[in-house]
């Protein structure tokens, strides 16, 4: 059996997190702002799903090492992905990001340091959006990345993402209003095309 908690909207205070809690469904009402920080460090958590969320919080799941599916239920209006939301969760790679038509902005080092952020993928599109810097530093699992919706890309976005060998951009129909620096600086086998 799966152990798991329910997050819903209106509890204030201190929560305690089971040592085997494994799943994590985010119930809000209508929609709402998953807060900053709100699981961070919890490392046993290793499947999430959140409805009616329009934001994801700075560093919502920092750290959460074992994390490997967010699934996004009900909340596939979620406009935004704040700081370093994600950061750090090194078994991450099940997240459906071309499915969030309404996502905005991901900002700064929202993914940084996913190391398996892309397994399994062949190709990963990226939905209409600002990335801001550093969004998917160090993600290395990334192999192939499709560009065609991607509004503006931020400094260093795709820094470190050695894995990284093919990224489609053709289809982007100039959408693409701003690339800024260093945006595949260290992607090894990118770069060696």
């Amino acid at each position: 059996t799966s152990n798991s908690i329910t997050y819903n909207e209106g509890g204030t205070g201190t929560y305690y997190i089971p040592s085997g809690l494994t799943d994590v469904v985010i119930n809000y009402a209508t929609d709402a702002a998953l807060p900053e920080y709100a699981f961070a460090g919890v490392t046993v958590i290793k499947n999430v799903t959140l409805n009616n969320v329009t934001e994801i919080g700075s560093n919502a799941f920092a750290g959460c090492t074992a994390l490997t599916k967010v699934g996004f239920g009900t909340a596939k209006k979620l406009e935004t992905i704040y700081s370093s939301a994600f950061s750090g969760c090194t078994a991450l790679y099940n997240i459906d990001l071309a499915s969030l038509t309404g996502l905005k902005t991901v900002y700064q080092s929202a993914f940084s340091g996913c190391s398996k952020l892309g397994v399994g993928y062949e190709k990963i599109e990226l939905p209409a959006a600002t990335y801001m810097d550093k969004a998917f530093k160090d993600c290395t699992s990334l192999k192939s990345l499709d560009f065609r919706n991607v509004v503006s890309i931020g400094d260093a976005c795709f820094y470190g993402c050695t894995g990284l060998e093919d990224v489609d951009i053709e289809k982007n129909d100039s959408r693409l209003k701003a690339a800024y620096e260093m945006v595949f600086a260290g992607c090894t086998k990118l770069l060696d095309k």
